[in-house]
């Protein structure tokens, strides 16, 4: 192929080859147009295997397979990433659980468009196993600790609502917080752990009357981006009912000619239910996943 030519045509080919212990005259591809890329951290050794698939609309995507091994025996397996960043940190396994046990950082990335972030955790000592998993959608995820237990918190933006009648600029990405929980052994959503919010009933009458006074001839279906952002954060911050009497007070639906309140209301909810952590966010504000959000009894809508 081509590229296999281009590559080897390199001066440091010879080294790239020996980092990746393979022979000089290997194909770059192999046999099965597989490429297989080799990691090592003391006797953690870390093996992708990437090799093209072809997708139902015809257009080409790669798929990547994981390998961990230690003393040379295979130890962990995942299948079905694609284009995965071993160590993206820069800092080697580390005990991010805090359960003195080191940990793999693995941040898969799609390779189509924006979307999508995905971080693995990895425990690699002890029994290896896989005990954290996070959709960062466009973000990245940063780890801090933000109290007096060894593990560490991760921090990443939800990313449901970005570019949605929207650019990304004007879009809310509502923070998302994961926290290890030792009795489970995996990572859960932590909302509990987001600054408390500046969100009261005078906060929000204020901010309603202001989208009325500048938007009296505006049409709601326009998507307006004071009033998603704001019924966003008030729902991620656990305060549901506010933000449901505050789209009451800002959706001026005894004006005559504005648009029926479901017309907004509708694709919105559907969109939030779309979440990965919609889950989490319901129960934060205390609700089931498919119970009625401030009148809508709209389910998950992926468009």
């Amino acid at each position: 192929m081509e590229f296999d030519k281009f590559l080897k045509s390199s001066q440091y080919w010879p080294r790239v080859a020996a980092h990746n212990r393979v022979a000089e005259d290997t194909s770059v591809c192999g046999a099965q147009g597989t490429m297989v890329t080799h990691h090592e951290y003391g006797a953690l050794e870390i093996v992708v295997s990437q090799y093209p698939i072809e997708r139902e609309n015809g257009r080409r995507a790669w798929r990547s397979d994981l390998e961990l091994r230690n003393g040379g025996q295979s130890a962990f397996q995942i299948s079905g990433l694609e284009n995965p960043l071993i160590d993206p940190l820069r800092s080697g396994p580390k005990d991010i659980t805090g359960n003195g046990h080191l940990d793999l950082l693995v941040l898969d990335r799609t390779l189509d468009g924006l979307c999508c972030h995905k971080y693995l955790v990895i425990q690699v000592e002890g029994e290896m196993a896989l005990v954290g998993l996070f959709n960062a959608g466009i973000s990245d995820a940063q780890f801090f600790n933000f109290d007096d237990d060894p593990a560490l918190e991760v921090m990443f933006h939800d990313s449901i609502f970005a570019g949605w009648h929207r650019d990304l600029k004007h879009s809310p990405m509502p923070v998302i917080f994961q926290k290890f929980d030792p009795e489970t052994g995996l990572f859960r959503t932590a909302l509990d752990l987001r600054k408390r919010s500046d969100w009261d009933l005078d906060a929000a009458v204020a901010e309603a009357a202001i989208i009325w006074q500048n938007e009296q001839n505006f049409s709601y279906n326009s998507w307006n981006t004071r009033l998603v952002a704001a019924m966003v954060e008030m729902i991620y911050a656990g305060q549901l009912e506010l933000a449901c009497q505050f789209f009451r007070l800002a959706w001026p639906v005894q004006k005559e000619g504005h648009e029926d309140p479901l017309v907004f209301l509708d694709p919105f909810v559907g969109r939030m239910k779309a979440s990965d952590y919609w889950a989490d966010v319901a129960a934060f504000n205390g609700q089931h996943p498919d119970d009625p959000v401030c009148g809508s009894v709209a389910q998950a809508d992926f468009t």
